[in-house]
């Protein structure tokens, strides 16, 4: 991805997706959330950010950069059962419990899809991730 991505302007310009604040709401009172995102420390500081301009901080349990370690190792050192990812080559091996592809496609090998927040919160309850 393009450093132009994760700028802290262009990243304080998009809004939330639709039904996510109400959804980490609901997660945060059942589950740790945790960001493990491809952007750098010093990125970082414009994710914290974007989620204090939302309210959101207080819902996330920590902010793990992937730009120098797979995801799901991340998640095995952290102890986290639960990936979700809109991008296919974090989830395609299988390494933790349950993972799950976020956006509009149609089938992925291998792992579920969740095509909103709704449906995130469905797959947790009914895998018992807790």
């Amino acid at each position: 991805m393009g450093q132009e991505i994760f700028t802290e302007q262009l990243l304080l310009q998009i809004s939330p997706i639709d039904g996510a604040v109400e959804s980490l709401k609901r997660l945060a009172n059942k589950y740790n959330i945790y960001i493990i995102t491809a952007r750098t420390e010093e990125m970082i500081t414009h994710v914290r950010k974007w989620l204090k301009k939302y309210n959101l901080e207080t819902l996330i349990t920590n902010i793990i950069s992937s730009s120098f370690e797979d995801k799901q190792d991340i998640c095995i050192r952290n102890d986290i059962d639960f990936l979700c990812d809109d991008d296919f080559r974090h989830l395609k091996v299988e390494k933790i419990k349950c993972r799950v592809l976020f956006g509009n496609y149609d089938e992925a090998k291998g792992v579920l899809i969740a095509k909103s927040w709704a449906q995130i919160e469905e797959i947790l309850y009914y895998n018992n991730l807790d």
